[in-house]
């Protein structure tokens, strides 16, 4: 990618960015766009090492720019987001004791790292059987009826693990 290419695409990517944030549904949809473009002009440059000095600056802004822009969601919508990750605060999620001290965007950085190590082990994804299902049935919300707890005792919906599990 030439650098006036390069520096073109990042302009008009960060003349995309959501201006404000809204309400989070509508926010996930734009803030989740822009940052797929993110990943996907980072995408057509080359590997780290055989950046230009343009072009590792290029990444280096989007970078900043992507992960700035994912302060602004979770400032505004970490309530929300936490609910969804701990099914309305019904399911446990470990996070190391210090993070909660941590200024707001060394948090968003903690994150970014624990996703995209989890994301970057390919073994995760290598088949079907190596991923677990989503448990739709199980979210809070989904269903009117899952406000009444013999919702999970239906056990043709929530069975126990797999013998060897």
């Amino acid at each position: 990618m030439t650098d006036s290419v390069l520096e073109q695409a990042i302009k008009s990517w960060a003349r995309s960015a959501p201006a404000k944030t809204t309400e989070v549904h509508a926010d996930k949809a734009a803030f989740g766009h822009f940052w797929q473009r993110a990943g996907e002009l980072l995408a057509r440059l080359p590997a780290k090492p055989k950046r230009s000095p343009q072009e590792a600056a290029g990444a280096a802004e989007i970078l900043a720019q992507a992960r700035e822009s994912r302060t602004r969601f979770m400032r505004a919508h970490a309530a929300a987001v936490y609910d969804a990750l701990t099914s309305s605060r019904s399911r446990f999620v470990r996070v190391d004791e210090l993070f909660f001290v941590l200024p707001g965007e060394a948090q968003v950085a903690r994150i970014d790292e624990a996703a995209s190590g989890h994301f970057a082990n390919r073994m995760r994804f290598a088949s079907p059987r190596a991923m677990p299902p989503l448990p739709v049935l199980g979210i809070p919300g989904w269903h009117p009826d899952t406000a009444r707890e013999s919702w999970y005792d239906d056990e043709r919906h929530f069975q126990g693990l797999a013998p060897g599990s």
